[in-house]
């Protein structure tokens, strides 16, 4: 076990979290808001059996996160097989040589953009294992590769606008429109962007300047070698590509809702009423596919499918491949899904032991005030993977106590929780992504502290002109 430890820092960091998590169930009473009233319930101790069981619900509760990691695996794991890809990534490295920073700001931003704006944000990891691969083939470093992919969707989550289930669901809970200070989140956006991207820019300048040579096929759980065939034409999988790009846009913004874009509706309906005789064939042949812009996470998945066969059939990939090519890819993501489901535990303890509200009782004043509500949003986020949770539980208090203060609010919580998912513990992408490309969490937070701290002070300073100006 000792030795487990010593080689799986990411192992020992979140099950040192849930220990304490389930330490704190003995300790903290639960509670929960009516309106501005708290209400305080007995303690909820979680025990030996409690903690087994609280891996079964995680599975059961983020099932569609977990099995579409494993299936994204499965993907790479034949797609990478193809002559077609591997030139692809060949082309894609070369390009990438001597352009290093200006290319990895633009997939920093994309990422950053995209998900700020998109209902999911595991629709992000869609592309990430390609960038990796390349950013490595170009002779960066796995910590480029690290933050200008998951660090990106970190920002995207700090300057969430119109994107992510979980802003979604808060704000559903706190009964305010997802447009509430919409300027001033997209200009959390961009300043937090713009920080991570001279963070950024120092740390690729560094990697550049030591001309290390990096031995990707050690560093890259998709790292493929060079195309087998001269004359590989390159141009059917940079097609499919680009054609899986147009759909996860397409598909995970909320085009009608929020930006009032019917045509996506219009069209699904047209296509899906096609008949031949009495019969809607497109329907039969699709199935129950909804319409862009009301996507769940899992609808993707039949466009990666289409795409394998696809690409199987154009790089012509045997069957045996195809085969090893998923059970190879899958297990390359059993351990990042491990990860995420020890990290989904903790939100399970928290669901049993709702001892987040009491926690928030004890930290939010009765006259808001940024600091405290800044706080008590980190706290709340830490134990919390589900940001929509995180407004199920004081979102009531938060209605009926600041009533005058929610358009802050709608400001600090998103944001704070972003923050507390790019270095907290408990955080499933975090650990997904730094168990991914093999960086430590200790190497992590050494690595990125400097930026954390200059992050948290901007947060602060842009909460108290929110508030006071």
């Amino acid at each position: 076990m000792k030795k487990l430890f010593k080689e799986n820092d990411l192992v020992k960091v979140v099950t040192i979290a849930l220990l304490v998590t389930l330490i704190l169930t003995w300790i903290i009473p639960g509670g929960s808001f009516s309106g501005a009233t708290f209400t305080k319930t007995d303690l909820t101790r979680l025990g030996i059996s409690q903690a087994s069981l609280s891996v079964v619900y995680a599975v059961s509760f983020f099932l569609q996160q977990l099995v579409y990691v494993l299936i994204l695996g499965a993907f790479y794991g034949v797609i990478s097989l193809t002559n077609g890809y591997k030139e692809l990534v060949t082309k894609c490295a070369k390009f990438v040589k001597g352009k290093e920073i200006p290319v990895v700001l633009i997939i920093s931003g994309l990422i950053a953009l995209f998900v700020s704006l998109s209902s999911q944000v595991f629709v992000a990891m869609l592309f990430i294992p390609f960038i990796i691969t390349v950013l490595l083939r170009a002779n960066l470093d796995k910590k480029t590769a690290f933050i200008a992919t998951f660090g990106s969707i970190f920002v995207g989550m700090i300057g969430a606008t119109y994107g992510t289930e979980g802003l979604y669901y808060f704000n559903y809970y706190m009964q305010t429109k997802i447009t509430t200070e919409i300027s001033m989140r997209f200009g959390v956006l961009a300043i937090v962007y713009i920080l991570f991207s001279l963070f950024n820019i120092k740390h690729i300048k560094s990697v550049l300047a030591s001309k290390k040579s990096i031995d990707e096929s050690k560093e890259d759980k998709f790292a493929v070698e060079k195309a087998s065939k001269k004359n590989v034409k390159v141009w059917p999988m940079a097609l499919l590509f680009v054609i899986l790009a147009v759909f996860a846009v397409l598909g995970y913004i909320r085009w009608e809702e929020q930006f009032n874009i019917t045509c996506f509706t219009k069209f699904h309906e047209w296509l899906i009423g096609l008949k031949i005789g009495d019969h809607t064939i497109i329907s039969y042949i699709l199935g129950n596919v909804t319409a862009f812009g009301t996507w769940e996470l899992y609808s993707i998945l039949a466009v990666l499918l289409v795409i394998v066969i696809i690409a199987s059939i154009i790089y012509k990939v045997s069957l045996d491949d195809i085969i090893e090519g998923i059970s190879s890819g899958i297990t390359k993501m059993v351990k990042p899904v491990i990860l995420m489901i020890l990290g989904y535990a903790v939100f399970v303890f928290i669901y049993w032991s709702p001892i987040v509200p009491t926690i928030s009782n004890w930290i939010l004043t009765s006259k808001f005030n940024p600091f405290s509500t800044t706080i008590a949003a980190f706290i709340s986020s830490v134990f919390t993977a589900d940001f929509g949770f995180v407004g199920y539980s004081v979102g009531s208090f938060l209605t009926a106590a600041y009533a005058d203060n929610l358009n802050q609010i709608f400001v600090i919580y998103p944001a704070m929780h972003g923050f507390a998912q790019m270095i907290a513990p408990t955080s499933v992408i975090l650990l997904a992504g730094l168990s991914y490309v093999g960086i430590s969490y200790k190497d992590w937070m050494k690595h990125i502290w400097k930026f954390i701290v200059a992050l948290l002070v901007l947060l602060l300073i842009v909460f108290a002109l929110l508030t006071y100006m």
